[in-house]
């Protein structure tokens, strides 16, 4: 089962990056001396991402956001996308996420800053 998600969530993020563009770059230096570890951005996922991409969801084939390590297979397959569909830069609107309202430029950095340090747990 954990392998049929793994391989469904990267399919997913590969046709989706078909379609679009890289994201646009993070600001050079705009997350220095920022340290975020998983649990500063843990909320950022339950209010936004795992009503869909967790156990029961509807979209728990793109990932398993309700965990550090489904968080992770996520974005070791694809964060280029992931980040698009964050800012809300996709061209389709339906892949850009959270689908009904765009997420605070706050936790949309602190993610950018997040990722850009290698998403520690």
């Amino acid at each position: 089962m954990n392998q049929f998600v793994i391989i469904a969530a990267l399919l997913i993020f590969a046709v989706s990056a078909c379609k679009e563009t890289e994201p646009t770059p993070l600001v050079q230096g705009s997350c220095d001396n920022i340290n975020y570890t998983f649990s500063d951005v843990q909320y950022i996922f339950e209010n936004n991402c795992i009503g869909c991409h967790a156990y029961g969801g509807e979209a728990l084939a793109a990932g398993d956001f309700s965990s550090y390590q489904g968080v992770e297979a996520a974005l070791n397959a694809d964060q280029y996308t992931f980040l698009s569909q964050v800012r809300w830069e996709m061209s389709d609107s339906d892949y850009n996420m959270p689908p009904t309202e765009k997420m605070s430029n706050d936790d949309v950095q602190k993610l950018e800053c997040w990722i850009e340090a290698g998403y520690p747990q």
